[in-house]
């Protein structure tokens, strides 16, 4: 009993991941791919390397959304817009080509948010940050630079991390302004629909009572009218019963008149 009662009590894991997934952006990765020219049977094609991580932020931890992250990350950089979905989870990868390589957005995010509303907010980090991802870049190119690649990526990362993260908290926080605010239309809507039932059913009283009053008045006249055949009725008794009396006894009374003068 007390284990089931535990059991009754604890949120279950299911809820746990709802809970902890009440967002539209759940992480975001920028990460950089140096390219090389291959030859293959006469025909040139792009060799990346493995992708370097040059900033982070959201739910690092969370291993469903970091699986989908990586699925994506290991498909090959396409001209456009990637994307795929996982479950709950979709992912969608911006890439930007250079000479050199590839610059890959990518963003993982609900799939029951708007998904142009997660393209425009990654459009947004596109414009915003790709300009201090290119530098790095032309910088990494740079043999005096190139003699501690790992410090300048951890100075990237540095920089460009807590602007994800300030980025991520924005657009979520506006998202639940959102969700505020159809809380409020839907009890607008619920107030609307309570004043209309109100007066509905105040013209439904109303006119209850007008059809009584009809009634009551109806009833009256039916009773005046009914008093009225009745006193009809009971005069023309009268009147036939004195007629009728009138009759026999000039019936009876003429011949003994007749009688006793003869």
């Amino acid at each position: 009993m007390a284990s089931f009662i535990r059991r009754l009590n604890s949120p279950s894991q299911e809820t746990l991941q709802t809970a902890a997934r009440d967002e539209d952006v759940l992480y975001v990765g920028v990460t950089y791919q140096p390219a090389e020219a291959t030859k293959e049977w006469g025909v040139v094609r792009s060799a990346y390397e493995a992708p370097r991580v040059l900033g982070e932020a959201g739910r690092t931890a969370d291993p469903d959304v970091q699986d989908i992250y990586q699925r994506l990350l290991a498909r090959k950089p396409a001209p456009g817009w990637d994307e795929i979905s996982r479950g709950s989870l979709r992912a969608v990868k911006c890439p930007i080509h250079s000479v050199d390589g590839v610059t890959n957005f990518c963003c993982v995010f609900d799939a029951n948010a708007d998904p142009k509303r997660v393209q425009v907010f990654l459009e947004k980090l596109v414009l915003m940050l790709n300009p201090v991802v290119a530098d790095h870049v032309a910088a990494d190119q740079d043999e005096s630079e190139r003699k501690n690649p790992a410090a300048t990526q951890t100075q990237l990362q540095e920089v460009l991390s807590p602007n994800l993260e300030r980025e991520i908290n924005h657009i979520n926080s506006n998202k639940a302004l959102e969700d505020l605010g159809r809380k409020v239309d839907d009890v607008k809507r619920i107030m609307i629909a309570n004043v209309d039932a109100i007066l509905e059913r105040q013209e439904k009283l109303e006119n209850l009572e007008d059809q009584s009053r009809e009634l009551m008045d109806a009833s009256r006249v039916f009773r005046t009218n009914a008093r009225r055949l009745k006193r009809w009725h009971l005069m023309n008794q009268v009147k036939w019963g004195l007629a009728i009396g009138t009759v026999v006894t000039a019936s009876i009374a003429i011949p003994i008149v007749i009688i006793a003068v003869a």
